[in-house]
C-alpha cells in the first residue's frame, strides 16, 4: 500500500541546499500561476547561497545615516581635490537600479527616495571574502553602503564604498525600464 499524502513537485535550482524547502510556497505560488522561469530559480538560489553563508536576507539592524539627495546637492559641484581633502565618511541605502562589474571592481546605482548615486565597490577595499558575497547581490536589491565620495575619470560623483551590506533581497527583477508593469493585477 502507498502513501496517500500527494506527492510534492521537485524544482531543479542551480543550488543544493536543505534551506530550498524554506522557498517551496514561493515556487509553488510562482508555478501556480506559471511565473516561474529561470530568472526567479536563479534568485532563489543566490538568496539559498546568502543564508547558507550566514547572511540575513532581511537584517533590522542598518542605520542610514545619509539621505542621498542632499549629499549628491552638496558635493556634486566639489573638485577632486575638495573631496579628496574631506574627512567624512557617508552612510547610504538604496535600491540597485544598475549593476556594472569589471571582474574586481563593480560600480552600481543606489536610489533612495531623495536622489540617485553610483557607489564602487572593488576587492581591495572589501576583501575578497565581503566582495564574494557583495558578488551575489542584484538589482532590485537594497543594500546599505558607507564611504567617502570620489569622482571618476568621467567626472561622475562616487561613493568609494568600504563596506556593503545587503537590507533585503529582491525576488522579483525590476519592471521593464521604458514600458513599465503592464499587468494591471500585478500592479
Amino acid at each position: 500500500m502507498g502513501s496517500d499524502a500527494p506527492r510534492q513537485k521537485e524544482y531543479k535550482l542551480p543550488v543544493k541546499s536543505p534551506r530550498v524547502e524554506d522557498f517551496r510556497p514561493l515556487l509553488e505560488s510562482l508555478d501556480a500561476r506559471d511565473e516561474l522561469n529561470e530568472v526567479f530559480k536563479n534568485r532563489i538560489a543566490k538568496a539559498v547561497q546568502l543564508l547558507d553563508e550566514g547572511i540575513p536576507l532581511y537584517p533590522n539592524d542598518f542605520i542610514k545615516e545619509h539621505e542621498i539627495g542632499p549629499v549628491v546637492a552638496a558635493f556634486e559641484t566639489a573638485s577632486e581635490e575638495t573631496l579628496a581633502a574631506l574627512d567624512r565618511r557617508f552612510c547610504v541605502a538604496g535600491r540597485v537600479l544598475s549593476l556594472r562589474s569589471f571582474g574586481k571592481v563593480t560600480f552600481f546605482t543606489v536610489q533612495d527616495r531623495t536622489g540617485r548615486l553610483q557607489v564602487f565597490a572593488d576587492k581591495q577595499t572589501l576583501g575578497q571574502e565581503a566582495y564574494a558575497i557583495f558578488k551575489k547581490f542584484e538589482v532590485g536589491d537594497i543594500l546599505g553602503a558607507s564611504g567617502s565620495l570620489f569622482r571618476t575619470k568621467t567626472g561622475e560623483l562616487t561613493l568609494h564604498a568600504d563596506a556593503v551590506r545587503l537590507l533585503t533581497k529582491s525576488m522579483r527583477p525590476l519592471p521593464e525600464k521604458y514600458h513599465g508593469l503592464k499587468d494591471v493585477e500585478t500592479r
